[in-house]
């Protein structure tokens, strides 16, 4: 049987923040890194820690613009991005910016 994604372990990178409340992109794309050159291909952005529903259209912007261009370089790569949101049309743009992006795992979770 031929399986779409290998067994394998998914680690979640958190988006960073600075002091003053700003996305840490430095610190961000370090996190990956330290994650990707310890063999791990399968990372998860904005689900498991639910931070994706807290974020404005530019943060999501910025922060999945980071993390796809962090992950180009890893062969092998799986990136999945979360989308939480109370409204479609949010989702749904969340969606079209990640396809630009190179995103095609995605995880979308409606708030009740």
């Amino acid at each position: 049987m031929n399986k779409r994604y290998p067994r394998t372990i998914m680690a979640t990178a958190c988006a960073a923040w600075d002091k003053d409340f700003n996305f840490d992109e430095a610190s961000f794309r370090k996190q990956i890194k330290m994650l990707t050159d310890s063999g791990i291909k399968c990372i998860y952005l904005f689900g498991t820690a639910g931070e994706g529903y807290a974020v404005n259209r530019e943060q999501y912007q910025t922060i999945v613009t980071a993390f796809m261009d962090q992950m180009k370089g890893v062969s092998g790569a799986l990136p999945m991005v979360g989308i939480i949101s109370l409204s479609m049309a949010e989702v749904i743009e969340r969606v079209d910016l990640g396809l630009k992006l190179g995103v095609r795992d995605f995880h979308t979770r409606s708030v009740k």
